[in-house]
């Protein structure tokens, strides 16, 4: 196993928990959109863990991660869900109490941050619409083969009760066709 990051810093992080609890996986500052370290056809499969939202450029990663990829590689990547983590999507009671998610600008595709300073995304976020994740899977030859949308798990419930309803993430499964 590979880890990739463009940070040192998390890098640097990961290799010292790999040597305090040794695994073998190797890590490799990079960029997500070149892969420059990672030789063509030479991974069965990459999983891309909530960092898909925040590269700036998804065709070149997608070709990316297509060129290091033997052929019938695996593609497996999270991201926030578009649909309720949309740039200025907020929360609001309603009259009788409930507190429920309004839906911000779904439409519009870009870089944004939240302006709450709790909040995940107040480093700043690639928003992209999930035609625009499908679309961009099958322009770089994947074929999708599953797409969950997790119920956010008990921790999360527990202290945010307003996501009980809303899954949290997508995840998509995507081989080269």
């Amino acid at each position: 196993m590979v880890g990739i990051d463009p940070s040192p810093r998390m890098i640097e992080n990961a290799q010292d928990a790999e040597r305090s609890q040794p695994s073998g996986a190797l890590f490799s500052v990079d960029d997500g959109c070149t892969l420059a370290t990672v030789a063509t056809g030479s991974v069965e499969w990459v999983t891309a863990g909530l960092s898909l939202n925040n590269v700036p450029n998804l065709d070149a990663t997608l070709s990316a991660v297509h060129r290091v990829l033997v052929p019938g590689g695996l593609l497996v990547f999270t991201i926030p869900h578009p649909c309720f983590e949309a740039p200025h999507s907020t929360w609001t009671q309603t009259e009788n109490g409930t507190v429920r998610r309004v839906v911000g600008d779904y439409l519009t595709e870009g870089f944004w941050r939240s302006g709450n300073p709790e909040g995940a995304r107040r480093a700043g976020n690639q928003h992209r619409k999930l035609s625009t994740y499908l679309t961009a899977l099958m322009r770089h030859g994947f074929r999708t083969e599953a797409v969950d949308e997790p119920t956010p798990d008990a921790s999360i419930v527990a202290s945010q009760p307003q996501r009980a309803g809303l899954p949290p993430f997508m995840v998509f499964q995507a081989r080269m066709a």
